[in-house]
């Protein structure tokens, strides 16, 4: 669900009875922070602000730092089309 962060634990057992330890709650083996596509400044709400970001990187190269947020529609560039999806994303939020 975007905007929500999941943390995963696991622990290994072999087929000779080995456990792993549990790990402390506060250090997960992953962690994962789901996103709303659209929303670049990680404010749960596609707005005016999303709109300017992607202003702001459109002909940037999308493997650059935090750009591949704005390539919405993953085809290698950050053009009108992915400013355009922003755009009908409007209004949207995390729930």
């Amino acid at each position: 669900m975007p905007g929500h962060t999941y943390r995963f634990y696991s622990i290994a057992r072999d087929n000779v009875g080995h456990v792993e330890q549990a790990p402390p709650p506060d250090q997960p083996d992953a962690i994962v922070r789901v996103i709303l596509k659209g929303d670049l400044n990680d404010d749960c709400n596609i707005n005016i602000l999303d709109l300017i970001r992607i202003r702001n990187v459109l002909g940037q190269d999308p493997t650059t730092g935090e750009n591949w947020r704005a390539d919405l529609n993953k085809d290698g560039r950050i053009n009108l089309l992915d400013l355009i999806l922003t755009r009908n994303g409007l209004g949207t939020r995390c729930e």
